[in-house]
């Protein structure tokens, strides 16, 4: 079989994932536990030989990275994109989820499913739900975060596809250590029965083939 396997994987824990802080585009550091984390993905991914690697360029993903890839077989490091930052919150970033979002985002996403809202319209119109609570309109608009994370995902196809033929390799394993929303936003995109509401916990990852022009999600959610 010819297959690109993509594992999209969430950066560690991190002081403000901890603390429930809305960070978008700020960073906060690596706790001790998200060190562990990716520590131990490490160790996973020791037997998942790695062609390509990338990360979202704030430094809670490329510190991820650096963690993720310490034990490759072939020494080799991520290469940063700014396309695959987490969600700009504008000046919502910094602050604590539970008092800025009420309903949670996936309580707004349940209730818009509910509503029967189409599955293409859930992503678009819960940003356009995150607008009006930045009193300063900061936040991202959904055509410029999906245009990014398009382009960068367009990107490390093409150069993938590039890799396996010029290395004759039926198969190979595409590491992208990002943020949660973008992988979310992603796979929602491309897979058709993916459900948005499902978190991606920190230092975990999804496994999703590329065969035959479509693909298919193999894992959600390991460690």
């Amino acid at each position: 079989m010819q297959a690109i396997h993509y594992y999209f994987i969430r950066h560690g824990e991190t002081t403000g994932s901890r603390d429930g802080i809305i960070e978008g585009w700020q960073d906060t550091p690596l706790t001790e536990t998200g060190k562990a984390q990716m520590t131990a993905l490490s160790e996973t991914f020791q037997s998942i030989p790695l062609a390509l690697a990338y990360s979202s360029d704030l430094k809670r993903a490329t510190d991820s990275a650096n963690l993720l890839l310490m034990n490759q077989p072939t020494p080799m490091s991520a290469e940063p994109m700014s396309d695959f930052r987490e969600y700009h919150y504008g000046t919502l970033e910094g602050k604590e989820e539970d008092q800025v979002f009420q309903p949670s985002i996936e309580e707004r996403l349940s209730e818009m499913i509910e509503q029967g809202i189409p599955s293409t319209e859930l992503l678009p119109q819960l940003i356009h739900q995150l607008a009006p609570i930045d009193p300063e309109g900061k936040t991202e608009r959904f055509v410029d975060f999906w245009t990014r994370i398009e382009n960068g995902m367009l990107a490390i196809h093409d150069d993938a596809l590039e890799y396996r033929l010029d290395n004759q390799a039926s198969e190979i394993n595409v590491a992208i250590i990002t943020h949660q929303i973008p992988i979310r936003a992603f796979l929602h995109e491309v897979l058709a029965d993916f459900d948005l509401t499902q978190p991606l916990e920190c230092g975990h990852y999804a496994k999703v083939t590329y065969a035959h022009g479509q693909y298919e999600l193999d894992v959600w959610n390991e460690h």
